[in-house]
């Protein structure tokens, strides 16, 4: 059974605690059939994997466990931000970064942005760019958007609910035509 990533917790425990007593703690919160998974990530880090959504609900609620009168905080495995990496399709040269980052920052904060260059001719770009988003995962990035009056489609790696990657591409979900970066169109088989 696979779960959603926002079912896992990180507990950081102080020196001393043990797995068993981390296991005793969510059992006492949330009943022992809620508990899914009990992972050390080394340290005194311990990753809670939980199986409903009313454990978790409980597990946010409580913001911590008791164990031995100690407080361990417990806080969310997964951000609501995940880092991706954008090709940016169909945008001419003359755009500026400034205007690609103002029309990114409803989805996300962008860290760098580079051009695509001709491969001998390095002083010479090319129409893609390539983006470092820092994605909100609930406002994701769409497939199309219009930068300074242009119609821009966008290719990369969406995270899905269950933390496995799903290809975005135009087209892509009908199995339809999927416009390359030329314009061209090529058949999706």
């Amino acid at each position: 059974m696979v779960l959603p990533r926002q079912n896992f917790f990180i507990a950081d425990a102080s020196a001393g605690v043990s797995a068993k007593a981390i296991i005793a703690a969510t059992e006492a919160l949330v009943g022992v059939k809620q508990i899914h998974s009990l992972h050390d990530l080394g340290g005194f880090k311990f990753l809670v994997g939980l199986k409903s959504a009313s454990a978790v609900r409980k597990f946010r609620e409580a913001g911590s466990l008791r164990i031995a009168g100690e407080v361990v905080p417990v806080a969310p495995a997964v951000s609501d931000e995940v880092n991706t990496s954008v090709t940016c399709w169909s945008l001419p040269t003359f755009v500026g970064d400034e205007e690609i980052v103002q029309a990114l920052a409803p989805y996300g904060k962008v860290l760098k942005i580079e051009a695509a260059r001709y491969g001998d001719k390095r002083s010479f770009l090319t129409g893609p760019r390539y983006i470092q988003l820092r994605m909100k995962t609930n406002n994701p990035l769409p497939y199309c958007l219009r930068i300074s009056g242009h119609r821009v489609t966008f290719n990369y790696q969406e995270w899905r609910q269950d933390g496995r990657r799903e290809s975005r591409r135009p087209g892509s979900q009908d199995g339809g035509v999927q416009e390359g970066p030329s314009g061209a169109t090529a058949q999706a088989k």
